[in-house]
């Protein structure tokens, strides 16, 4: 029977122009590491696994794209040279491509496993290494919108691989366990259900009986631990977790295979490029950096050995600034809401047109008013303009508002006289959603 792999996706949350259409990465064999260029057509990774696709005994990487790009799975040669490329969703999902390749219908080829990361519903779809669909089915609600983590391995002990799914960012630690056509086997939730940092996993077979067992992590802002997880006839098994970094670091980590008994964990951004590597109880067996110490990007990491390591940089899951803000871009007349690292919720606005002007810097919203009218006057007292009744208004700094404006539907351009312009649905939203004291930062 060939070698199982489970593969932990990456989630990326911004988007990034295709510009270049290459990456860079780093093979380390027996210490040596080696530069290579990776041909794809995209300009950043969301994610990778070197594997033997033919299973010819030459290991080819499977790349998939990351956020702010259409859809991608690229297929290189070991040196980083294209084979083929296939688009594996629509090309308006462009959350980021997350991956797994194993042989999940026993019939001997392997297959490569699909989902879309933060941001989209939590489709999984199995398709040949041609990109060609064989099955799909949802691992959650339809309206979970959190992006879905996949490992693959034989959980139940049949000889064939199953799919494992983990809830990605904002979603609760549910870990599911599928057949290659959605049948599901058995599930978990592997921390605390109030949990919503979303779950890394891979799979190992620490054992050695045929059943593998799942290392879950924190994907998002949380205690940066390790679980060992059993699925056996009498249940499940949590193990007790285990330190991987120090508690101050909280922007959630990536776990990978290695081998059976051994996987190797990294930093989702914003934390130095530090991989460890752990036995199953928890025993630290090898630790690096992987590019200069200086280096905030994520590190993700396909290893076919303790010595055996291709890596490559990618945007971290998080952004940098954890706590609940609103940020205003008026370059792109367009508004984000975070918390906790994540993007809830983006929308177009209008902000001041010329010679208004919008004001820039750090805010903070100073109260809520759920109805406001709205005059402005020029100097000689004469009434410009009057709307009442404008729902939805967050003042932010004396008579600068955000607010919902009935009155046009021209959002993406500037419109107003300072303040900033929002559509009924984002406004309302936001509005239930920020306190008095929530920062706000415009940026130009």
């Amino acid at each position: 029977m060939h070698r199982r792999w489970s593969w932990l996706i990456a989630i990326l949350i911004v988007s990034i122009p295709n510009a270049l259409h290459a990456a860079q990465a780093s093979v380390l064999v027996d210490g040596t590491v080696v530069q290579r260029t990776w041909d794809v057509p995209f300009e950043t990774i969301g994610n990778f696994v070197s594997i033997d696709l033919g299973m010819d005994g030459t290991e080819e990487l499977v790349v998939g794209n990351g956020a702010g790009h259409a859809p991608s799975i690229a297929i290189l040669r070991e040196d980083g040279s294209r084979l083929n490329t296939f688009v594996p969703f629509a090309h308006n999902e462009m959350h980021g491509t997350n991956l797994v390749v194993g042989d999940v219908d026993g019939d001997g080829a392997l297959e490569i496993v699909v989902a879309n990361a933060y941001g989209s519903d939590p489709l999984v779809r199995v398709l040949s290494t041609f990109g060609e669909l064989e099955q799909e089915f949802y691992a959650y609600a339809e309206t979970f919108r959190g992006g879905v983590n996949l490992a693959v391995g034989d959980i139940d002990g049949d000889g064939v691989d199953d799919i494992v799914t983990a809830a990605g960012l904002s979603g609760g630690p549910h870990v599911r366990v599928f057949r290659n056509d959605g049948r599901l086997i058995t599930d978990a939730f592997v921390f605390d259900t109030s949990d919503r940092s979303g779950v890394g996993v891979a799979t190992l077979d620490v054992n050695h009986d045929g059943r593998r067992e799942l290392m879950v992590t924190h994907f998002g802002k949380s205690t940066p631990e390790a679980r060992l997880v059993s699925f056996t006839e009498n249940g499940v098994a949590l193990h007790e977790p285990f330190p991987t970094y120090a508690p101050r670091y909280v922007y959630g980590t990536s776990v990978f295979p290695v081998d059976d008994v051994h996987v190797a964990i990294a930093p989702n951004g914003h934390g130095g490029p530090h991989i460890r590597m752990f036995s199953a109880q928890g025993e630290v067996v090898k630790d690096w950096f992987a590019y200069e110490a200086d280096v905030r990007d994520r590190v993700l990491i396909s290893a076919s050995s303790l010595n055996h390591i291709v890596t490559a940089r990618a945007t971290p899951v998080l952004v940098s600034r954890l706590d609940r803000h609103i940020r205003v871009d008026l370059s792109e007349q367009h508004l984000y809401a975070y918390q906790d690292g994540v993007r809830l919720i983006d929308f177009p606005i209008s902000a001041a047109r010329r010679p208004w002007k919008t004001p820039t810097g750090e805010f903070s919203i100073m109260r809520k008013l759920p109805i406001h009218t709205y005059r402005w006057f020029d100097r000689a007292g004469n009434l410009l303009y009057n709307l009442p009744n404008v729902e939805y208004n967050l003042e932010f700094t004396p008579h600068i508002y955000i607010h919902y404006a009935y009155w046009h539907n021209n959002f993406g351009r500037p419109m107003s006289h300072g303040c900033v312009n929002a559509p009924y649905d984002g406004i309302k939203w936001l509005y239930e959603w920020a306190n008095v004291g929530t920062p706000v930062v415009v940026t130009q």
